[in-house]
């Protein structure tokens, strides 16, 4: 008999089987201990790419595959910035992560309700103060279609969080993007 692993779980794996679940962790994915203090400022400056706001569904299809999938999914097509600020006595290294939620309503079941989509380490001396930018690419805001075989921006608000775990988010916003 040969070895067999039924992935019966879809994308609620690691820390989205926890939101899935309604399970609070004993340490969150991310979670980091510091002899610092960080904080983020509250406001999220976001910043589209595409003109007149809108974003196509779906990239232009091409008529020749290439390594990686079709290049317009890894075009950028939002920037979301945030400050990290050092409120500590002593440097240190934050991480800022991104996490994002599709429109519930435009998702095919068993969507996570919140994906990780960047996070970068940064080095912050004591009151020091940095803004970070997250670019996002059309990939980052898009799902597989296993129907139309095809990469698909949903329709409706998605929300984008920023914090400093998966459990520790201090701020977001919201944008349609179709």
């Amino acid at each position: 008999m040969a070895w067999q692993a039924d992935f019966d779980e879809g994308l609620t794996i690691d820390y989205r089987h926890f939101d899935a679940a309604g399970i609070e962790p004993l340490y969150a994915f991310g979670y980091g201990m510091a002899y610092t203090d960080f904080s983020l400022i509250h406001t999220l400056r976001l910043e589209t790419q595409f003109p007149n706001g809108t974003l196509a569904a779906r990239p232009q299809a091409q008529r020749e595959s290439s390594p990686g999938g079709n290049p317009e999914l890894w075009e950028p097509v939002l920037q979301i910035a945030a400050e990290v600020a050092n409120t500590g006595t002593r440097a240190g290294a934050a991480v800022p992560q991104l996490y994002v939620s599709f429109p519930p309503d435009s998702m095919p079941k068993g969507t996570p309700s919140r994906v990780l989509r960047g996070f970068e380490k940064m080095w912050l001396e004591p009151g020091e103060k940095r803004k970070i930018t997250f670019e996002m690419a059309r990939r980052d805001v898009s799902y597989w279609d296993s129907g139309l075989q095809d990469w698909v921006v949903p329709s409706g608000a998605f929300t984008f969080y920023v914090g400093f775990s998966s459990r520790e988010i201090v701020a977001s916003t919201v944008i349609s993007l179709r």
